[in-house]
């Protein structure tokens, strides 16, 4: 189990064994879930802004106007306005006017986290008005359970009154993780997309620094603003064992995010019994 990190170049220079624990600062607050259970935790119900990690409440949003199976998310065009074009931050480089397959805009706003890409599909969806889409993230928020959370901007720019806690964004994270399209677009390691009728060809790399480089891990979302500071929700799966790793306000979060991971399967997979000749080909459990 402690090899669990070897291939990590995120923590390249340290030993699993240095990894499981915390270096330097401690990020402002933490949690972790072991298979939706939350284990471990630190500030975990203090209000932080979400920046970023946010945009799993605009996709959950967005796959209730636009389910994953019809139509409208298959083979929908969103046509960019200026204030998507204008967006500031991780961007795709959308222009004014480029149209554009929905699904690849959300995939580019998860994978990416790419702010014109968000507000696009929130402009679509909400036909404009943006205060009433973020009124149905905070309705959704209630009705999963996020009782420390309000939301005040769908892309996750600091705002003032806004507020979530890392214990409100593992509930968020379990919700999003139960959406086939939220779990695809955040393991894809790149998003192409090509403006209807452009010859341009538009790239955002996944910002998620622990795909393919930590073993199991498969998502799930990353955000950065100056009030937030460094955040980052990550899974990981090993066999029927799932680690959420919910991180605000870090300095160094993909080694902080490795160490929590890696102190968490450690103790969720027990190492295999010794064998002797009479157990040497019984099951380990």
């Amino acid at each position: 189990m402690r090899q669990l990190a070897a291939a990590c170049a995120l923590a390249a220079a340290a030993s699993a064994e240095a990894a499981s624990a915390l270096p330097g600062p401690q990020p402002a607050a933490y949690a972790v879930a072991v298979n939706g259970k939350i284990t471990g935790s630190r500030a975990a119900h203090v209000p932080r802004q979400p920046a970023s990690l946010a945009k799993l409440a605009t996709a959950l949003v967005l796959l209730e106007r636009f389910p994953a199976d019809s139509p409208e998310f298959r083979e929908g065009i969103v046509a960019a306005g200026r204030e998507a074009a204008a967006e500031r931050g991780a961007r795709l480089g959308l222009r004014a006017a480029d149209r554009v397959p929905l699904h690849d805009l959300f995939a580019a706003m998860i994978a990416g986290s790419a702010n014109d890409a968000c507000r696009a599909l929130v402009e679509h969806a909400s036909r404009g008005d943006a205060a009433a889409f973020v009124d149905e993230m905070n309705r959704l928020a209630a009705a999963i359970g996020m009782v420390e959370t309000r939301f005040a901007d769908p892309c996750g720019h600091d705002r003032a009154g806004q507020h979530t806690s890392a214990a409100d964004l593992v509930i968020l994270a379990h919700a999003a993780l139960a959406r086939p399209a939220i779990v695809d677009a955040a393991r894809r390691p790149f998003v192409q997309v090509r403006p209807l009728g452009s010859g341009r060809l538009l790239t955002v790399s996944n910002t998620n620094a622990l795909l393919g480089r930590y073993h199991g891990a498969f998502g799930l979302k990353t955000g950065y603003t100056a009030q937030a500071g460094g955040c980052v929700i990550g899974a990981a799966r090993l066999g029927r064992t799932t680690v959420v790793v919910v991180i605000l306000g870090s300095a160094n979060r993909w080694y902080q995010a490795v160490g929590l991971m890696n102190r968490a399967f450690e103790e969720a997979l027990p190492m295999p019994r010794g064998r002797t000749p009479e157990t040497l080909y019984l099951p380990d459990d």
